[in-house]
């Protein structure tokens, strides 16, 4: 992670809200998990300049390798997939968390040839059980994957861990370090709320899901 970057994705990320902290009525997720902190980069979509510079620091970072293939996860990696693709010139395809139950029974969609090179990328890691999946059936589908990119990262030490033992390097434009400091510095928090979100992730929350 480049740290001047990192700062500038935080920015972006605070200032079009796709990451909000509030201590004082924390987010209920689906699991039923209350946090302090939500991160909806879906919303980033509808800011063109925005994304275009996110794009931008992405691909630059997935020129780095050799890749032939930029695979998205399904579904909120998918338009970043597609927009770094397209500017680098290179084929594109996703992949869902499981196979279809139907037609052709795929879990990858579009074109990966036997041993090419393929990069994945999402938009948020939180405990990389999506991201993971889905190396799992690039890997099955016969491609070659050691990288996987994301916008966002909890920074969660056991997802950190999952990625080292699948043989991935995991690539985050911003954690959640770099957010939570620039929030404290431009006063859209106090240190105390910084503090709450920092005692809540070193919790281990996601390990109550068993995800």
């Amino acid at each position: 992670m480049i740290e001047k970057e990192a700062m500038e994705v935080a920015a972006i990320l605070l200032k079009r809200r796709a990451v909000i902290v509030n201590t004082e009525s924390p987010f209920t997720f689906a699991s039923g998990i209350t946090s302090p902190i939500y991160c909806d980069l879906r919303q980033l979509c509808a800011y063109p300049l925005e994304r275009e510079r996110i794009t931008e620091l992405l691909a630059a970072r997935i020129s780095e390798t050799a890749a032939e293939v930029v695979a998205g996860v399904a579904t909120a990696g998918i338009p970043w997939a597609a927009w770094a693709s397209s500017r680098l010139g290179k084929s594109m395809a996703y992949v869902r968390d499981t196979a279809k139950g139907h037609g052709r029974g795929r879990q990858v969609e579009g074109v990966i040839e036997q041993g090419s090179r393929v990069v994945l990328v999402e938009d948020l890691t939180s405990t990389g059980g999506s991201a993971l999946r889905a190396i799992e059936g690039i890997r099955e589908a016969g491609a070659e994957i050691t990288r996987s990119y994301s916008i966002f990262s909890y920074e969660f030490e056991k997802a950190k861990e999952a990625y080292r033992d699948a043989n991935v390097e995991l690539v985050t434009l911003c954690g959640v370090s770099n957010l939570l400091g620039l929030a404290v510095s431009q006063k859209l928090i106090e240190p105390s709320q910084e503090a709450a979100v920092r005692s809540w992730l070193a919790s281990d929350p996601m390990s109550q899901t068993g995800s």
